[in-house]
């Protein structure tokens, strides 16, 4: 190769390298925000589902507090409707439990292919940067080469 031309190469690696270390920085960006974002999605999803469980909870001191306060029925119709309510929160609880399972497992997952697939380009871009550098070192060393080649040997 000519100097001229080795030279041409050198800029547009350096170009390429600058380019990559860009792309690489954008990346690790990205998967900073994901994890933030996936942090403040579950931070949210738990507020939320203790809100609806005190909810849930609050309906079922209110149905005990009715049960408990009428006087007109006797200890066991009282004890049957007791039961009644305690099996329904107990329903309710483990439904709002499955659901919110499901939502924490697809959460996760939709998280994990997001962070997969950036990782995935991260690790492409760290690839091809390794190649451009060592592109980049090995014209360094031929024009070094070059030069030592052509030098005056005085004897």
């Amino acid at each position: 190769m000519t100097w001229a031309t080795i030279s041409l190469r050198k800029m547009e690696l350096k170009n390429r390298i600058n380019q990559l270390e860009s792309e690489a920085i954008q990346i690790s960006q990205e998967l900073q925000t994901a994890s933030r974002e996936s942090s403040q999605e579950q931070q949210m999803t738990n507020l939320t589902s203790n809100y609806q469980q005190s909810l849930m909870y609050a309906d079922y001191e209110k149905a005990m507090d009715a049960i408990n306060s009428n006087k007109k029925i006797d200890a066991s119709k009282k004890q049957e409707a007791i039961m009644k309510v305690q099996q329904r929160y107990n329903q309710n609880a483990n439904v709002f439990s499955s659901i919110n399972e499901s939502k924490a497992s697809s959460l996760k997952n939709v998280t994990d292919a997001k962070t997969k697939a950036i990782e995935a380009r991260k690790e492409q871009v760290e690839t091809q940067l390794k190649a451009a550098n060592a592109e980049y070192e090995s014209l360094g060393q031929a024009m070094d080469n070059d030069i030592q080649k052509s030098a005056i040997k005085l004897a």
